[in-house]
C-alpha cells in the first residue's frame, strides 16, 4: 500500500485499487512508451501522454493539458524539512530529511548552484535519495563528507 498527495487529495494505492478521498476505484495502467500510458479506471479506457518535472506531471488528455502535482510520503517529508516547494522564503541550509549515509557529494564550498542541481546523494534504507537545490545560490559550507552517517534534521549544507 502506498500513500500519496495528488493535487492536495489523499490517495492510497493498494494493488489494483485506488482510494481518493475515501472513494475506491479499480484501475490498471500500462506504459506504452516513455511518455504514453494506457489507463483503465472502473472499466473506462484512457490514453495519456505525460511529461514530468520535479513531481509535477502534465497529462495530455483529449487535447487538454492537465497539471498534476504528485508527492509520496518521502517527498512530503523532504519538502517540509527543506521549506516547501512553493516557499518564497529562502532557506540558508539543507537538512537531512532522514537518517542515512552520504554516498556522494556533487558540490564543494564556493560553488554556484542552480535550483534543481543534485547537491548530494543520501542512502537510507538501501535506497539512494538525491538531495537537490531549492534555489539558485552559492555553497557557503559543507558540513559532511562522503561515507558520513547523518541524523534526520542534521544540517548538511549551508548557503550564502
Amino acid at each position: 500500500m502506498e500513500k500519496f498527495l495528488i493535487n492536495k487529495r489523499d490517495v492510497i494505492i493498494n494493488g489494483s485499487s485506488i482510494i481518493i478521498n475515501g472513494e475506491e476505484s479499480q484501475f490498471e495502467i500500462h506504459k506504452l512508451s516513455e511518455d504514453i500510458s494506457f489507463l483503465r479506471v472502473n472499466g473506462k479506457n484512457y490514453i495519456l501522454g505525460s511529461e514530468t518535472e520535479n513531481g509535477t506531471y502534465t497529462i495530455n488528455y483529449k487535447g487538454k493539458k492537465i497539471e498534476v502535482d504528485c508527492k509520496n510520503e518521502k517527498d512530503l517529508i523532504r519538502e517540509r524539512l527543506q521549506g516547501g516547494k512553493k516557499s518564497k522564503k529562502f532557506s540558508s541550509e539543507i537538512k537531512s530529511p532522514m537518517p542515512g549515509a552520504i554516498v556522494k557529494l556533487n558540490v564543494k564550498e564556493g560553488d554556484e548552484i542552480s535550483k534543481g542541481d543534485v547537491l548530494l546523494v543520501l542512502e537510507a534504507m538501501k535506497m539512494e535519495n538525491e538531495i537537490k537545490a531549492t534555489h539558485n545560490c552559492k555553497i557557503k559550507k559543507i558540513n559532511v563528507k562522503e561515507k558520513d552517517n547523518v541524523d534526520k534534521g542534521q544540517i548538511l549544507i549551508t548557503f550564502e
